[in-house]
Protein backbone atom coordinates (compact mmCIF):
# COMPACT_ATOMS: atom_id res chain seq x y z
CA UNK A 1 0.00 0.00 0.00
CA UNK A 2 1.10 3.69 -0.85
CA UNK A 3 0.69 5.33 2.09
CA UNK A 4 0.75 9.02 -0.14
CA UNK A 5 -2.14 7.79 -3.43
CA UNK A 6 -3.54 4.95 -0.74
CA UNK A 7 -2.95 2.65 -4.42
CA UNK A 8 -2.38 -0.94 -3.44
CA UNK A 9 1.21 -1.72 -5.27
CA UNK A 10 0.96 -5.62 -4.60
CA UNK A 11 -0.93 -8.21 -3.12
CA UNK A 12 0.64 -11.43 -1.90
CA UNK A 13 -0.66 -14.30 0.65
CA UNK A 14 0.65 -17.57 2.62
CA UNK A 15 -0.91 -20.48 3.39
CA UNK A 16 -0.26 -22.75 6.33
CA UNK A 17 -2.63 -25.57 8.19
CA UNK A 18 -0.58 -25.12 11.27
CA UNK A 19 -0.57 -22.00 13.02
CA UNK A 20 1.68 -22.61 16.14
CA UNK A 21 4.12 -19.86 16.83
CA UNK A 22 6.90 -21.59 14.96
CA UNK A 23 4.87 -21.97 12.16
CA UNK A 24 3.69 -18.74 12.01
CA UNK A 25 6.75 -17.18 12.63
CA UNK A 26 8.23 -18.99 9.08
CA UNK A 27 4.84 -17.81 6.98
CA UNK A 28 5.68 -14.52 8.31
CA UNK A 29 9.19 -15.13 7.51
CA UNK A 30 7.60 -16.15 3.39
CA UNK A 31 5.26 -13.21 3.12
CA UNK A 32 8.38 -10.59 4.07
CA UNK A 33 10.34 -12.17 1.13
CA UNK A 34 7.60 -12.32 -1.26
CA UNK A 35 6.91 -8.63 -0.63
CA UNK A 36 10.83 -7.81 -0.54
CA UNK A 37 10.96 -9.63 -3.69
CA UNK A 38 8.51 -7.16 -5.30
CA UNK A 39 10.05 -4.17 -4.92
CA UNK A 40 13.92 -5.04 -5.73
CA UNK A 41 16.92 -2.43 -4.71
CA UNK A 42 17.99 -1.75 -8.21
CA UNK A 43 20.16 1.39 -9.02
CA UNK A 44 20.20 2.71 -12.73
CA UNK A 45 21.05 6.28 -14.49
CA UNK A 46 19.20 9.45 -15.85
CA UNK A 47 19.14 9.06 -19.77
CA UNK A 48 16.96 12.23 -20.04
CA UNK A 49 15.49 15.14 -18.08
CA UNK A 50 13.18 17.90 -18.40
CA UNK A 51 11.39 20.08 -15.66
CA UNK A 52 8.89 17.45 -14.75
CA UNK A 53 9.54 14.06 -16.59
CA UNK A 54 13.01 11.95 -16.37
CA UNK A 55 13.86 8.65 -18.37
CA UNK A 56 16.19 6.09 -16.44
CA UNK A 57 17.81 2.98 -18.00
CA UNK A 58 15.53 0.65 -15.92
CA UNK A 59 12.62 -1.17 -17.11
CA UNK A 60 11.10 -4.53 -17.02
CA UNK A 61 13.96 -6.50 -16.92
CA UNK A 62 15.00 -4.58 -13.88
CA UNK A 63 11.65 -5.63 -11.82
CA UNK A 64 10.73 -2.40 -12.18
CA UNK A 65 7.11 -1.52 -12.06
CA UNK A 66 4.70 1.42 -12.37
CA UNK A 67 3.76 3.06 -9.31
CA UNK A 68 7.27 2.53 -7.96
CA UNK A 69 9.26 5.48 -6.16
CA UNK A 70 12.95 6.32 -7.57
CA UNK A 71 15.17 8.25 -5.10
CA UNK A 72 17.28 10.60 -7.81
CA UNK A 73 21.04 11.33 -6.78
CA UNK A 74 24.68 12.69 -7.41
CA UNK A 75 27.61 11.72 -6.01
CA UNK A 76 29.02 15.12 -5.25
CA UNK A 77 33.43 14.94 -5.40
CA UNK A 78 33.47 12.10 -8.03
CA UNK A 79 35.61 12.05 -10.74
CA UNK A 80 33.13 13.43 -13.40
CA UNK A 81 34.34 10.27 -16.06
CA UNK A 82 33.04 8.17 -13.20
CA UNK A 83 29.56 10.06 -12.84
CA UNK A 84 27.78 8.24 -16.18
CA UNK A 85 28.62 4.53 -14.56
CA UNK A 86 25.98 3.10 -12.60
CA UNK A 87 28.50 0.44 -11.61
CA UNK A 88 30.65 2.27 -9.57
CA UNK A 89 30.00 2.71 -6.16
CA UNK A 90 29.82 7.14 -4.97
CA UNK A 91 33.33 7.61 -3.79
CA UNK A 92 32.29 10.80 -2.12
CA UNK A 93 28.90 11.82 -0.58
CA UNK A 94 25.64 12.03 -2.15
CA UNK A 95 23.61 14.73 -2.99
CA UNK A 96 19.89 14.02 -3.23
CA UNK A 97 18.37 16.18 -6.00
CA UNK A 98 14.14 14.61 -6.32
CA UNK A 99 12.22 11.49 -6.00
CA UNK A 100 9.62 10.30 -8.95
CA UNK A 101 6.86 8.23 -9.36
CA UNK A 102 7.10 5.70 -12.16
CA UNK A 103 4.75 6.17 -14.56
CA UNK A 104 5.53 4.19 -17.95
CA UNK A 105 7.68 0.96 -18.33
CA UNK A 106 9.16 -0.63 -21.27
CA UNK A 107 11.93 -3.59 -20.75
CA UNK A 108 14.79 -1.62 -20.89
CA UNK A 109 13.95 1.89 -19.73
CA UNK A 110 10.92 4.10 -17.42
CA UNK A 111 9.52 7.53 -17.67
CA UNK A 112 9.06 9.14 -13.96
CA UNK A 113 7.16 12.30 -12.54
CA UNK A 114 9.11 14.51 -10.38
CA UNK A 115 7.77 14.69 -7.46
CA UNK A 116 9.32 18.59 -6.83
CA UNK A 117 10.75 19.48 -10.77
CA UNK A 118 13.36 21.87 -8.98
CA UNK A 119 16.91 20.71 -9.55
CA UNK A 120 18.53 20.75 -12.14
CA UNK A 121 18.54 17.25 -12.74
CA UNK A 122 20.87 15.83 -16.02
CA UNK A 123 21.68 13.55 -17.91
CA UNK A 124 24.14 10.65 -16.01
CA UNK A 125 22.47 11.20 -12.45
CA UNK A 126 21.69 8.23 -10.57
CA UNK A 127 18.28 6.59 -9.79
CA UNK A 128 17.58 3.95 -6.92
CA UNK A 129 14.65 2.41 -6.20
CA UNK A 130 12.91 3.46 -2.95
Amino acid sequence: MDVESSNVLVVKDVYGEDLSPPDVNDLMTGLVTKVRESFPLVQGAVLRADQKKVLVNLGRKASLKAQMKLLIFRCTGDDPAKQASTDEECDADTEVLDEAFVDEVSDERSQGTLRQGKAAIKEADRVITK
